[in-house]
């Protein structure tokens, strides 16, 4: 029993692998400007964060706890309220606690931008995987045609 007239049925089994394989790149391709959008945006994110700490550090914790001195100075040498001491020190309370928020805020950030890295990195093995099984799939396909064995 000799095959005949397999060269048809191989050309549409190339034909196939060969979409299957164009199709795959085209979803990998799409995937991949995907998180490199969600990476951008994260990253923005980190930014204005990173921002807003450096404000917190710089400007608004320090001057929360001056305030909070001075009221409390004032306090003791009969020149302020004790309501004002405690407004002043829970304004100053609030404020760490922000910052503090920020900081999570930020931590949060960066693990979604290390899972995208981490998660890049085990696609980029299985995609190695996967294209030395399709090589070996169309050397396989290619010998059928050719008659090798």
């Amino acid at each position: 029993d000799l095959p005949l007239f397999t060269e048809n049925r191989q050309d549409k089994q190339v034909a196939a692998s060969i979409a299957e394989t164009e199709a795959v790149r085209t979803e990998k391709l799409l995937l991949t400007k995907q998180m490199i959008s969600e990476i951008e945006k994260e990253l923005r994110q980190l930014k204005r964060l990173s921002d807003r700490q450096s404000i917190y550090q710089e400007q608004l914790l320090k001057q929360t706890h001056d305030q909070a001195e001075a009221s409390l100075t004032a306090y003791t040498n009969d020149d302020g309220e004790f309501a004002e001491v405690v407004r002043a020190r829970i304004a100053e309370l609030n404020a760490r606690i922000s910052a503090l928020r920020i900081d999570v805020d930020a931590l949060k950030t960066v693990a979604r931008i290390n899972y995208f890295f981490a998660h890049s990195q085990s696609n980029s093995n299985a995609e190695h995987k996967s294209m030395h099984t399709s090589h070996k799939t169309n050397q396989h396909l290619s010998s059928q045609q050719f008659g090798e064995k």
